[in-house]
């Protein structure tokens, strides 16, 4: 062909142009952003509202079924719940898959708005948190080994030298809340002189409102006014709440309450083994490279120069994960490279060996250049893609090089046969590799977070791919021309050979033979495939766990930090813990972007830990096994409290594997029946640890308001209820900057008991007092102190656990079985993993049939006969068989990684096939009997299929060995898949062409 006769005597240019590419390509991998993962964006929204003083109840009636009813108007919505608790309403908004996420925060924020205006005056706030993936990059802990307050100034010096490191986003910092100031009030004082808490309050309130002085004209100048005085103890001690115009005395706040710094009540807090804490959580620009930044961050930290009873430790620093994840990856794609080049060297000599391997840090540099221009970043998504790509990419070369070898070993010259070489197989080149790449083009529109998250993966697979292709047109003939020699035939492939070669004789003679082997073995692949489990995405290769822990006592933050402490200590002593902190009062900031957040309350408490896991193998427990003996003696430590022990999940959250959400108008009905269910999802084979969410009643005081006493007074209920806000601190002032400190403000009464709670004295608009006995009775009940909710319906989700290989597809199929025959009234949502299953398996299957149309519209085009483009076509179920086999071997599950190999072998698979039934048409049309022409084939094409599909094994063989939960599955099915389905290729395929076109041969079948 003229146009290799012109890239054969412009080989300078070329090897000038690779030069550059090698150069820009190591620059780009070292400017692309490195991450633990990639990014996703999570379709969901938290609105969370702050209403003081309310119970469950108010907070259902009056907030969240305010929000539930208007959010049902954002663009895409799906579904939503909700929790709704003393004080607090959250509420989660759930989008569709394939949202306009951008699209639907815009719609939500507007309705926030309008939602504002509807809600109670006494809602102090009203927070939409939409980054729910936002995860921090470091942790940061600052302990006072005294366990005494931490100097608010070396936190604040500490998180100006974290947030001045370029690439800093944000720090949060937790656990330094400064002590409150608390004014309690002597209630028989106040009351004695006609003073309400209300009345106090809107005094101090008064007093401490700054409002803004504008300046004044004086002449032709403007002068600025100021009267910006600086707020302290004293001065708030001082303030005057009485006047007496008789005696012209005047009684200041310090004669009737007491004003003293007070720990919060109520948190957060953060405890560690070591003493009580500071946690400053620490956010990385996305667009950055975390590595880098962490470095100039210790470079910044180096400096600071600690008191000796304060210690700064990292619990957690992506940085130091990202370097263990890129050097784990790092050296299996080393290995690979090695094992291809090792193959390449045994199956085509050195000089091949070199020609071949030559174009892998070609089209990877060209890769990294793409891909840095395109804005993609370094993670293991991307470096599993690479490592997936690392024996395809020189397939190309592998064909390109066996031609022109072929020519060279017949005695053409090194120019006529690079020329004749490359032409005679460019055509089967580039449709093996548009057939490849359009297997994978369907799977970048996958919808979801699932799609999101592995949405490089196809992407890098494809560039590295087409990249691939022009390396071996362009560069590889040039290195050909310089390189290849005569060789001689090898022994040993002759006898792979030689095999193959009998073998199709055999069954060319015996076709019924074959078609009985093929039932038997597509019977025993079915058999194989019913015995697997299923699963969406396994946990992830981390040994990092988080326990969760909800406390029985409502309200009571005290209780639950000891119950916090008695667990740190439980953990702590484990022998395969290597540390543990704990938030207290709230969740740990996100440190993992599928890490499920847990609703800030004073029951509550979450455990970040770091398990030695050498140390828990060394013990011969599964990591799993170990996890639920963790949970026995935790739930031994503190009995009666609500604990879970939870592994990181990868690709989209969905907990417990088992969820099932009960709804239903009537409470009493929901409780009765959620209870049944939970029942009879314990007798399922396979399930274990079932809990639900639902809230035991507790006991309460509750307030009811005497009306006709009420009327006679002219006390309102809303005066009523103000007062006892203030009375039991519910009702708090803004936040003020007192002695330089910004503390919270609180007024309450001098409340010990009961009776001293209806001692609280209220005033009539004319003056007279009331004690609140007088206008409302106090009675004991029980009360549920939260409410949740699904879809605006009363709701329990009931959560399980599944053994090792349980199908939870057959779960659900045996739990409709048994509601069908119960005829419960309330209604069951079946959610977790099988929702997520059947969603993305479901999808992938759609976008399987994609790529098939893909596929074969450029098969067509190739071989113009529908013929051939279904016999090629058979090499996908040919590798569906060992995908199965494979998992069967090795004790997999068909997970969503799974899947999604065996999807990715429809475009890997009919490479083979297309280079196999194009030397057979060549051999046809030279006149060759059709028998004569498939076994010439065969032998003439074994060695370069032969050594594309090794190559791609090997390349794929440290990615199965690496132990990862996530790439082996999909490394196993992409391994057996492709190897059967290319000895079956090179068996099945010859002998069906001659089943389908022997009748056109004029003496047995000519094509």
């Amino acid at each position: 062909m003229k146009i290799y006769e012109k890239i054969l005597g412009a080989s300078k240019i070329i090897y000038f142009i690779a030069g550059i590419f090698l150069l820009t390509g190591l620059y780009s991998f070292y400017e692309m952003p490195k991450q633990e993962f990639p990014e996703i964006e999570a379709p969901a929204a938290v609105i969370t509202t702050i209403y003081p003083g309310a119970t469950a109840q108010m907070v259902k009636r009056e907030v969240t079924d305010v929000i539930e009813n208007q959010i049902i108007k954002v663009e895409d919505y799906d579904y939503s719940s909700s929790t709704s608790r003393d004080s607090v309403s959250n509420v989660v908004l759930r989008l569709d898959v394939d949202a306009d996420v951008d699209k639907a925060y815009a719609s939500l924020s507007e309705l926030v708005d309008k939602i504002r205006s509807e809600l109670p005056s006494g809602v102090r706030e009203v927070l939409v948190k939409t980054d729910l993936v936002d995860t921090a990059d470091a942790y940061y802990l600052l302990i006072n080994h005294f366990d005494a307050p931490v100097d608010p100034v070396l936190v604040d010096r500490l998180e100006y030298i974290l947030t001045s490191v370029e690439g800093t986003t944000r720090v949060d910092v937790l656990g330094d809340e400064p002590h409150r100031l608390l004014i309690e009030v002597d209630l028989m004082k106040a009351n004695a002189m006609g003073l309400s808490l209300e009345r106090i309050y809107a005094i101090i309130e008064g007093n401490l409102r700054s409002t803004p002085i504008r300046n004044i004209q004086v002449e032709d100048s403007y002068i600025d006014l100021s009267m910006d005085q600086a707020v302290s103890r004293e001065k708030i001690e001082n303030i005057v709440i009485f006047n007496n115009p008789a005696s012209l005395s005047t009684v200041q706040l310090k004669e009737i309450a007491e004003v003293l710094i007070d720990p919060e009540p109520y948190g957060p807090q953060v405890i560690h083994s070591e003493g009580t804490g500071v946690l400053f959580s620490v956010y990385f620009n996305e667009e950055i490279n975390v590595l880098a930044a962490s470095e100039t961050m210790e470079e910044a930290l180096s400096g600071l120069a600690l008191p000796p009873e304060y210690t700064l430790i990292t619990p957690h620093f992506s940085a130091d994960i990202i370097k263990d994840s890129l050097w784990d990856f790092s050296t299996s794609f080393i290995v690979g490279i090695v094992l291809v080049m090792l193959t390449v060297f045994f199956g085509m000599g050195l000089r091949n060996a070199a020609v071949v391997s030559a174009a892998i840090p070609m089209t990877l540099m060209i890769s990294f250049t793409l891909m840095n221009f395109m804005g993609m970043k370094i993670h293991q998504i991307s470096i599993a893609a690479l490592i997936i790509s690392l024996g395809m990419l020189v397939d190309n070369a592998i064909v390109i090089i066996d031609s022109v070898q072929v020519r060279i070993d017949e005695g053409q010259s090194k120019a006529v046969a690079v020329s004749e070489g490359v032409g005679d197989v460019s055509m089967p080149v580039l449709t093996s590799t548009l057939t490849t790449v359009f297997a994978f083009l369907p799977l970048l529109v996958l919808s979801g977070v699932a799609g999101e998250y592995i949405h490089s993966l196809p992407l890098i697979i494809m560039i590295t791919l087409l990249t691939s292709y022009g390396v071996s047109v362009v560069f590889t003939p040039v290195l050909s021309r310089g390189f290849l020699v005569p060789t001689r035939a090898r022994v040993a492939h002759d006898r792979f050979k030689n095999l193959s070669l009998n073998l199709l004789k055999f069954f060319l003679h015996r076709r019924k033979s074959l078609a009985l082997v093929i039932f038997i073995t597509l019977a025993l692949t079915v058999w194989m495939g019913m015995s697997l489990g299923l699963q969406f995405f396994p946990y992830a290769d981390s040994d990092i766990v988080y326990v969760n822990l909800r406390t029985n006592n409502h309200g009571d933050f005290e209780k639950t930090l000891e119950e916090g402490r008695i667990l740190l200590d439980v953990i702590n002593g484990e022998e395969g813990v290597d540390q543990v902190l704990a938030t207290v009062g709230r969740g740990l900031p996100k440190f993992y972007n599928t890490l499920i957040p847990i609703t800030d309350s004073v029951d509550v408490a979450q455990f970040y830990v770091d398990l030695d896991l050498e140390r828990i193998e060394a013990q011969e427990d599964s990591l799993g096994d170990y996890l639920e003996q963790l949970k026995e003696r935790l739930d031994a430590a503190v009995p009666g409290s609500e604990i879970t022990v939870n592994r990181l999940e990868q690709g989209e959250p969905i907990g417990n594997p088992i969820r099932l959400i009960v709804t239903s108008h009537d409470p009493e009905e929901l409780h009765h029946y959620a209870e049944l269910i939970k029942e009879d999802l314990k007798t399922v084979p396979g399930v274990k640890n079932v809990s639900d969410d639902a809230a035991r009643e507790s006991l309460v005081y509750d307030i009811a308001p005497s009306w006709e006493k009420m009327e006679v007074y002219g006390i309102t209920e809303g005066q009523i209820r103000r007062e006892i806000a203030l009375a039991v601190g519910s009702m708090t002032f803004d936040d003020v900057e007192v002695d330089g400190v910004l503390r919270s403000l609180v007024l309450k009464g001098r409340i010990d008991s009961v009776e001293s709670l209806e001692a609280i004295a209220l005033f009539s608009p004319s003056g007279v007092k009331v004690p609140l006995r007088n206008l409302v009775d106090i009675t004991i009940k029980s009360q549920i102190p939260q409410i949740n909710q699904y879809e605006r319906l009363m709701a329990i989700t009931i959560s399980a656990d599944l053994a090792d290989h349980a199908n939870p597809l057959a779960v659900e199929s045996r739990l409709r079985e048994i509601f069908t025959q119960r005829e419960y009234p309330v209604a069951v949502d079946f959610d977790g993993e099988t929702a997520k299953i059947l969603q993305y398996f479901g999808s992938i299957g759609i976008l399987a049939i994609y790529s098939l149309m893909l596929i074969l519209i450029i098969l067509i085009f190739q071989f113009n006969s529908f013929k051939k483009v279904l016999l090629i076509l058979l090499t996908i179920p040919l590798a569906s068989i060992g995908s199965i086999w494979g998992l069967w071997i090795f004790g997999l599950n068909i997970s969503f990684m799974a899947l999604f190999g065996m999807v990715s072998l429809f475009g890997i698979v009919v490479n083979n096939a297309i280079v196999l039934l194009d030397y057979i048409n060549k051999e046809i049309k030279a006149g060759d009997d059709l028998h004569v022409a498939v076994e010439n084939a065969v032998a003439k094409r074994f060695r370069p299929i032969m050594l594309t599909t090794i190559t791609t094994v090997f390349g794929l063989i440290p990615l199965a060995v690496s132990g990862s939960t996530l790439f082996v599955p999909m490394a196993i099915a992409l391994i057996f898949g492709l190897s059967v389905s290319t000895l079956l290729t090179l068996i099945v395929i010859p002998v069906i062409f001659t089943v389908l076109f022997e009748e056109k041969d004029p003496a047995r079948g000519r094509a």
